[in-house]
């Protein structure tokens, strides 16, 4: 698979031994439908395997991680089922990637979870009390999911 990028057989077979890469090319294979990591593994190491693997699906143009978090208290989220976008990726997303860690946020909260994702994009101003260009950043994407988005996102 990586031939073309100067990987040779051996070095292939070598890079099977480790248990992530090996199960990235389990999924690939269909003989898996997924993988967790991350418990002891840094996050470079639980992307690597999947995106020299796996890929990214068709259209995706941001790599984004999100985290599904269960709490007690049913009264939040989705009967109790949160999803945080990219809390471990992207260290300072433009408006772009924002809105695209968004949709992709939304689409597995979907996909992963059968919720009707509702999405809240934070930042640290209150209906506008701090001016400033990360707030500016987190507004324009907004925008730019209602743009590319109109009938799934509402006001």
């Amino acid at each position: 698979m990586r031939a073309k990028k100067g990987v040779t057989l051996e070095q292939a077979q070598k890079t099977m031994l480790d248990p992530l890469f090996f199960a990235a090319m389990m999924v690939y294979d269909d003989k898996a439908d997924g993988f967790v990591s991350g418990a002891i593994n840094t996050t470079g190491n639980t992307l690597r395997p999947g995106l020299q693997i796996i890929k990214t699906a068709k259209g995706v143009s941001t790599v984004s991680s999100c985290f599904i978090m269960e709490v007690p208290n049913k009264a939040y989220g989705d009967h109790g089922v949160l999803v945080f976008g990219d809390c471990a990726v992207n260290i300072a997303p433009t408006a772009e990637q924002l809105a695209a860690i968004a949709i992709s946020s939304a689409q597995s909260a979907k996909a992963l979870c059968g919720m009707e994702p509702r999405v809240a994009m934070l930042s640290f101003s209150t209906k506008g009390s701090a001016k400033h260009e990360n707030v500016d950043r987190v507004a324009e994407a907004l925008s730019l999911i209602h743009i590319s988005e109109p009938t799934r996102l509402r006001r």
